[in-house]
């Protein structure tokens, strides 16, 4: 049994995204430097499968099952999430954002991957990149297995916890941090490349991998936020338009 409930996904029917158009075309040495970055396709156990677009202006990441997108551009003041089905996006501030499917987990599977304590443990390579390995500590797995011995915590719940991260792309950390935040990984120095834990039940969950990563030239457009998007007041509105609620997606937002 997963610690990410898989109908969580299913559930929350959300918008298609606009895809994010890498440039062909021959750019000029500004433009180089300015959109020189990252393309890479990454899959969170969370939120699904993304397109992620990493360059000097910020981060983007584009869904690819049409569920919810991330925009977070220099110099770092908000995150926006949106929804083209709904036409709305909402802003929140950086310091205090939190994807809004990990406030649920966490009531849901009693707590959060992202409280993980974590530890360094070696050097290795990922997708041909150095990274390093991180574990969590044994007083967390310590803790873990009593409180399910005492029945305080579900099978799906993790027992232990290894991330890779990387500095070879270096990118802003800032840009680091909020894709944990929104991946609801542990936040640790370096850019998350991959991520596991074994849960209390016996599973093994990969709960985020980076199936492909490229240096490439990209498109102001490819950073930017749609057209013709309503400002939402409160993230909830995000799932529902203006002619259907999505009830299933409000339930597992606890709403």
């Amino acid at each position: 049994m997963r610690y990410f409930l898989t109908g969580l996904q299913a559930s929350l029917v959300l918008v298609s995204f606009l895809c994010p158009v890498v440039s062909t075309a021959e750019p000029t040495r500004e433009a180089r430097l300015d959109n020189a970055g990252w393309t890479m396709q990454q899959t969170s156990q969370i939120v699904g499968d993304f397109d992620v677009y990493v360059t000097a202006r910020g981060v983007k990441a584009n869904n690819r099952k049409h569920a919810l997108s991330l925009l977070c551009l220099a110099p770092y003041k908000e995150v926006i999430l949106y929804s083209e089905r709904t036409k709305k996006y909402y802003s929140a501030s950086y310091d205090t954002f939190r994807c809004p499917i990990n406030r649920t987990l966490s009531v849901v599977n009693s707590g959060l991957l992202s409280e993980t304590p974590m530890v360094k443990k070696e050097s290795t390579t990922y997708q041909k990149l150095p990274v390093q390995s991180y574990i969590c500590t044994q007083a967390f797995i310590n803790r873990q297995l009593a409180r399910y011995r005492a029945k305080d915590l579900p099978g799906r719940a993790p027992r232990d916890v290894t991330t890779f991260t990387t500095e070879a792309l270096k990118v802003d950390p800032k840009i680091s941090w909020v894709l944990n935040r929104f991946y609801g990984l542990p936040g640790l120095s370096g850019f998350a490349l991959y991520s596991e834990f074994n849960d209390l039940g016996g599973d093994k969950n990969e709960s985020l991998i980076t199936q492909k990563i490229n240096k490439a030239i990209i498109a102001d457009s490819a950073m930017a936020l749609p057209a013709n998007l309503k400002k939402a007041a409160k993230h909830e509105e995000l799932f529902v338009s203006e002619d259907t609620a999505d009830e299933m997606g409000l339930m597992m937002l606890g709403h």
